[in-house]
């Protein structure tokens, strides 16, 4: 978890300022259990895709990977992202090669069956 570093901070407290003016109507505060809850799935759902990338890249490399390594080496590379029509085209630099294996593996899994 120290990875993905998920952080629990949401309270009730309404805002009383807003760039130093004091707001006339305040609204409703925010459930803190509700976001606290959603930010854990989300946190959970991130986990696993990185699980996922670690455990193909080990694979592909016949070499052990930690979330760390994966984190610093892999999804830290610079990409740019095109948009044209429904597709997204994502372009990395050229210390892209765990990329390249990524997508390799990627394409080699099966989605459940039934």
């Amino acid at each position: 978890m120290s990875v993905v570093a998920p952080a629990l901070s949401s309270t009730s407290r309404r805002k009383s300022h807003f760039r130093s003016k004091e707001i006339r109507k305040r609204e409703k505060g925010v459930d803190p259990f509700a976001c606290n809850q959603v930010r854990l799935l989300l946190v959970g759902f991130g986990y696993q895709i990185m699980h996922i990338q670690r455990a193909v890249l080990e694979r592909m490399t016949g070499t052990g990977w930690s979330l760390r390594c994966l984190a610093e080496r892999v999804l830290r590379t610079p990409a740019r992202f095109t948009v044209s029509g429904r597709r997204i085209t994502m372009t990395t630099g050229g210390a892209s090669a765990h990329w390249h294996m990524l997508v390799r593996g990627l394409s080699t899994l099966q989605g459940p069956s039934g």
